[in-house]
């Protein structure tokens, strides 16, 4: 299927560090690209740089058939992009719940409320403020906005990060459903066991550009990707059959 947002040849420094020499990326409809590396590889920077948020040094990202050379979130969100950052959160300490979301419905243009509090069990946290949160309640709050807007793609960074069980399994659920609706959806992380339990296909960044690694049984069968990335011992890359 063809991707609906590609990011091509994408080249970024910091300080004269090259982080990203010639990286790409994809999201394609109804699937969830599940982008992986070591931390400082660059997959947040090239995220970032697919969502607008980031300029790149070189590259281009096509959304929805159209070229930009500088990328600007607030014209790929107004096309139906939403951005799920890492670092810093959606949700202002002036409003509740319950008014995100409200806000979210208002600039969809669709009754999507109901359902996206339906889909991360918030009822009871609709009149709260995000301070008075845990991790993995503002995570789903976020990702609740996400479902207000009813987005076409999703790029999530980091969203297993540092919540519980729970919280990860409706956060999984969630993507699932969008998957399910069409939606294209990058998601990045460290946490393989969540990750491949969604991902239908994996990007590796390394070495300042992405490979392409297949659907998640193909990647753990990789043995350049066990030993790079996962760490896997000589014994254990020969060893199909185990688990990382």
């Amino acid at each position: 299927m063809d991707a609906l947002l590609t990011a091509d040849s994408i080249g970024k420094s910091f300080g004269g560090r090259k982080v990203l020499s010639s990286a790409f990326l994809w999201a394609r409809p109804g699937a969830v690209t599940g982008l992986v590396g070591r931390n400082g590889a660059g997959k947040s920077t090239l995220l970032k740089i697919a969502a607008g948020v980031l300029a790149p040094d070189h590259g281009v990202v096509r959304f929805r058939g159209e070229s930009h050379v500088r990328p600007r979130y607030h014209r790929l969100a107004a096309q139906g992009l939403f951005f799920l950052p890492a670092e810093r959160s959606l949700l202002s300490p002036s409003f509740t719940v319950r008014e995100h979301l409200e806000a979210a419905e208002r600039a969809a243009g669709t009754p999507t409320l109901e359902g996206a509090v339906e889909a991360m069990q918030l009822a009871p946290l609709l009149d709260a403020r995000p301070h008075t949160l845990s991790g993995g309640e503002r995570k789903r709050a976020e990702l609740a906005l996400a479902l207000a807007r009813a987005p076409v793609c999703l790029l999530a960074d980091e969203p297993f990060r540092g919540i519980a069980p729970v919280d990860v399994e409706r956060v999984m659920q969630a993507f699932r459903g969008l998957a399910a609706r069409g939606c294209a959806l990058v998601v990045t992380g460290h946490e393989l066991t969540f990750l491949f339990q969604v991902a239908h296909e994996v990007i590796w960044t390394t070495a300042g550009t992405t490979r392409v690694m297949g659907t998640c049984q193909e990647a753990r069968a990789d043995w350049h990707f066990r030993r790079d990335f996962l760490g896997a011992t000589r014994g254990e890359v020969h060893h199909e059959g185990k688990e990382p």
